[in-house]
């Protein structure tokens, strides 16, 4: 298991809100069969992610986006961005944050398809003359710790799998 860069999933492009994108990617994993038996929610893998990650990258990660704005009620718990904006279903997650000091937006996108985890990144760019540097400086740490949260999350899930089954 290893993710992937891939062209954005239609369906992805249909429930990011956000509009002026500037930056968009996607990965994806396969999720071997042991997995899909137990059949883990978007909301499940996006805790993965984005809350159970290494402490090295938790701690990198909520720093940096705390530093852009993107300001939490707790630093260890994805879902409590201020700013945050969530649509979810069994198959599908959808977060948009916003930080007014940077004027960015971020749309991030997990859904299951088939035997696939595919996470999908839309980053927007407002008007303040600042935010295209400042969305630039974001996208190039994005496409190395993106795969690696994917990729983690994944080995963890696949612990968990062969645990629940042993």
């Amino acid at each position: 298991m290893k993710a992937q860069a891939i062209r954005i999933p239609d369906l992805a492009r249909e429930v990011c809100p956000l509009e002026n994108i500037g930056y968009e990617d996607a990965f994806s994993i396969d999720i071997p069969t042991l997995m899909m038996t137990k059949k883990y929610s978007a909301e499940k893998w996006a805790y993965e992610i984005f809350a159970n990650t290494p402490p090295a990258i938790n701690q990198i990660v909520s720093q940096s986006w705390n530093t852009l704005g993107f300001k939490s009620k707790s630093e260890s718990h994805w879902q409590s961005l201020e700013s945050a904006t969530m649509i979810k279903q069994d198959d599908l997650i959808m977060m948009v944050v916003h930080s007014d000091s940077v004027d960015i937006q971020i749309c991030m996108v997990i859904n299951l398809i088939e035997s696939q985890l595919i996470f999908s990144s839309f980053f927007s760019r407002g008007h303040k003359w600042f935010s295209t540097p400042t969305l630039k400086m974001m996208t190039v740490p994005h496409r190395f710790i993106a795969p690696y949260l994917l990729n983690t999350a994944a080995e963890r899930m696949k612990l968990k799998s062969y645990i629940f089954v042993v």
